[in-house]
């Protein structure tokens, strides 16, 4: 990659996988391999049980502040993992992100669980969901600290509409609901620590930098181009890696990343599944901003049923139980079974802390080691990665189809999409055999996918409001949960019948040009519920002024 001093915060990035044939990799340099992988993996995870309960370190972690204190203390107290120092402070920097991440996630689970708590006032939510996301505020209250007005000052200030609601929200609450803002979220905090388990890192993926490998050409031969040699766990001790670089892969790192055989800045990742090693080196271009107007308009709606839909009519991928196949099938059989034991395990446990007959007791202690074992089976992990790699594979198809039918200038056309960042499988309200589709389902790797290929190919990507996009008539705009029954629409006021996938693509595709509820959109952003009335509202008015 490009050093950071000339990265500008608006650029693109994309890895580019190089191979490694398995048939030229010897049991030696595998064994080499593995035992780096384990003992990087060993690394981060003492890492993580040094850093977990550091929460003097919330506020670093989350800004990203925190890699010089890491480096320095890697220097003053090393790990007991034997590794050279290099890999040392790349574990630390795995572990920064891994806490990150479990940061955020908590984050999000306290604020999910504020919105969900209706006893609470619209007002008192707001600011603490707004307030949780916080990487200062949520940083004082974990560590005890109350204070919260000197940030609220600067929101008052703010340009920004949403942070001057949030103030304005702030300013309406009591002062004793103000006080209690921090110790509620400093009481979740401690209780979502209780309950969820420290992260651990399973491995497979090193970071690579110029310290710990070098690339250079391969001479000789034509099964393989090039040479990666990789620092072994052994301190000045490297083995040399076979990769097979394709001609077009080669032209992509010369035209964005000049010189990346020899510059310092070059980092790479190097994956290890099994037999299977590929490194992966990250290349970065600068955003260009498609010039002009788009000629076309182009609805997307993404479904079960089929995975992209098109306004025009088309219909592209197949169904998710189509992808998955037998494999699913025998997965949600292992799921059933999984939970009938871990019930059982349960109600064991609650007998045995309330007997007190030693026979009994050593019979249920046997009854729980008997379900740990069945618990411990990886079948089902497996077979969920399988159905995973599947949806995966089917998604890059159909997105490698999509871009060839917007044809060699997709800047032409305008991709609009549903903006899902806020569904979730929990909130629909569908059985419970379609809300753990939904959690399998990659809904939202299909829309990541294809905005990052848009955007890399200079494409024009939009997000609008998915608000009954599904359930509103394209021709009178009557709004109706009984317009949609399963695959089929049928308008129970005009009676216009078509594919329901494709009506809501053609409401999406419509909505792009809707000032009028984007705004309405964005003024209620802070309460699903209310925005879902509101939209709803505007959207009857118009269907009876239509009438």
């Amino acid at each position: 990659m490009v050093k950071k001093t000339k990265l500008t915060g608006n650029e693109l990035f994309r890895s580019v996988h190089i191979t490694v044939p398995k048939k030229l990799v010897n049991k030696a340099k595998l064994d080499a391999l593995y035992e780096l992988d384990q003992l990087h993996t060993r690394a981060v995870n003492e890492w993580i049980g040094r850093w977990y309960n550091r929460t003097e370190l919330i506020e670093r972690i989350l800004r990203g502040t925190a890699t010089t204190l890491m480096q320095k203390e890697a220097l003053a107290r090393p790990l007991e993992t034997p590794l050279p120092s290099a890999y040392i402070q790349i574990a630390g920097n795995r572990m920064l992100d891994i806490l990150r991440e479990h940061y955020l996630a908590v984050q999000d689970k306290i604020a999910s669980d504020v919105w969900k708590d209706g006893n609470l006032s619209l007002e008192y939510r707001l600011v603490c969901a707004v307030f949780v996301r916080n990487a200062t505020l949520f940083h004082r209250f974990v560590n005890g600290l109350a204070e919260a007005e000197d940030v609220v000052a600067k929101w008052r200030a703010s340009k920004s509409e949403q942070l001057r609601k949030v103030a304005e929200a702030y300013d309406s609450l009591s002062p004793q609901a103000r006080a209690g803002i921090a110790e509620f979220i400093a009481s979740k905090f401690r209780e979502i620590r209780e309950n969820w388990r420290m992260p651990v890192f399973k491995g497979g993926v090193i970071q690579l930098d110029c310290r710990v490998f070098t690339l250079e050409e391969a001479r000789g031969t034509k099964e393989f181009n090039l040479w990666a040699w990789v620092t072994t766990a052994v301190p000045h001790r490297r083995i040399a890696v076979p990769l097979c670089l394709t001609a077009d892969k080669r032209r992509l790192l010369d035209s964005l990343f000049p010189g990346w055989l020899k510059s310092t800045a070059r980092k790479a990742q190097l994956v290890i599944r099994g037999r299977h090693i590929r490194l992966s080196v990250p290349v970065a271009k600068p955003r260009v901003e498609p010039k002009g107007e788009p000629e076309a308009v182009l609805g997307c709606d993404i479904g079960m049923n089929t995975l992209l839909n098109l306004s025009n009519g088309l219909k592209l991928g197949k169904s998710f139980k189509e992808i998955a196949g037998k494999l699913y099938d025998e997965y949600l059989r292992l799921q059933e079974t999984r939970n009938k034991i871990r019930n059982l395990r349960q109600r064991a446990e609650k007998r045995l802390s309330i007997t007190k007959n030693p026979e009994t007791r050593r019979r249920l202690e046997r009854k729980i080691a008997e379900y740990d074992r069945h618990l411990s089976d990886h079948r089902w992990v497996e077979l969920r990665r399988r159905i995973k790699a599947a949806v995966s594979t089917e998604i890059g198809r159909v997105v490698n189809q999509f871009l060839t039918l917007l044809g060699p200038n997709p800047e032409r056309v305008l991709v609009v999409m549903e903006d899902l960042s806020e569904m979730t499988a929990e909130g629909v309200r569908r059985s419970s055999r379609a809300r753990f589709d939904l959690r399998v389902w990659a809904r939202g790797e299909l829309q990541d996918h294809l905005k990052r290929d848009l955007e890399w190919l200079g494409g024009r990507v939009a997000f609008v409001p998915p608000e009954y996009t599904s359930q509103t008539c394209p021709i009178c705009g009557w709004v109706d949960k009984e317009n949609r029954q399963g695959r089929e629409f049928r308008c129970q006021r005009c009676g216009f019948a078509a594919d329901a996938d494709v009506v809501g693509a053609i409401n999406i595709g419509e909505r792009f040009s809707d000032a009028e509820l984007s705004a309405l959109a964005g003024k209620y952003w802070y309460s699903k519920n209310l925005r879902r009335k509101k939209i709803k509202e505007l959207l009857l008015v118009r269907a009876a002024n239509t009438a």
